[in-house]
């Protein structure tokens, strides 16, 4: 009973898929094609390009330390796998790290712009005003 139901609604979802395809196809230009304010930056791009290459770098190593659990149980573990599987989880931690730099830059340059705020040292004597504030609820 339970394999139907999974079949199911795999076989719903991809009907809904097609059927928004087809819905948007004659009249595409409805939809806006421009992005919000706050997604304009110049670091939204390599935010995203960045993030995305970390995130695949991590999920590979974590297959990676799957197959090498796998390994273990058959008793044909190598050293070099371990190696390459450490590696790939440095280098996918280090595109993290950058990817949420760029966020942070992006996020910066377009809520100042956006919100025309004040000085930063202004922002900061505010914000630490009202940290009391959140510990009273």
């Amino acid at each position: 009973m339970r394999i139907n139901n999974l079949i199911g609604s795999f076989i719903l979802r991809k009907y809904y898929v097609i059927v928004k395809i087809f819905l948007n196809y004659p009249n595409p230009g409805i939809h806006s094609k421009t992005l919000m304010p706050a997604l304009q930056s110049i670091w939204f791009v390599p935010h995203l390009t960045v993030c995305i290459i970390a995130y695949a770098l991590l999920g590979l190593s974590a297959l990676c330390g799957l197959l090498g659990l796998y390994a273990i149980r058959k008793g044909n573990l190598k050293e070099d796998f371990v190696l390459k599987t450490d590696n790939m989880v440095y280098i996918g931690f280090s595109f993290l790290s950058l990817g949420l730099f760029c966020g942070a830059l992006c996020a910066k340059e377009e809520w100042r712009a956006l919100l025309d705020m004040q000085s930063q040292r202004e922002i900061g004597i505010s914000y630490m005003g009202s940290l009391p504030d959140l510990y009273l609820f």
